[in-house]
């Protein structure tokens, strides 16, 4: 189970070898709400890459295609396909700096935004 807390922004941290995952979740059930909130994460490792997989408004998104396309009650097939890939988790690069052995990481997240940061 993932924490509950009353922040803005929650997490939970994963650590496999040299691989450490910080999953960060800003869940509110207030839809309407979109407060956005600037992160600043420092790990007490070293990293070489960071990456960053994204759930919100403009990333894994399917109903906002949907909308763009006007609502359709039936989808066709190759809008479907589009939809899919245009709405599918990518990983991209995520800035970070790395000094005395720690990882720092800024990033901002609005309500009800997911992010999964893989450090290795």
């Amino acid at each position: 189970d993932l924490p509950v807390t009353n922040d803005d922004v929650e997490y939970s941290v994963f650590v496999d070898g040299e691989k450490t995952q910080i999953l960060l979740y800003a869940q509110d059930f207030d839809y309407a709400k979109h407060d956005t909130t600037d992160l600043e994460i420092t790990i007490n490792r070293s990293a070489s890459s960071v990456t960053k997989q994204v759930i919100d408004d403009t990333h894994c998104n399917p109903k906002a295609e949907w909308l763009k396309l006007g609502k359709p009650d039936l989808l066709t097939p190759e809008q479907v396909r589009k939809i899919k890939e245009k709405t599918r988790l990518t990983s991209e690069p995520q800035p970070f700096v790395t000094e005395n052995g720690m990882t720092n990481i800024c990033l901002s997240m609005q309500t009800n935004d997911v992010v999964l940061l893989t450090l290795e």
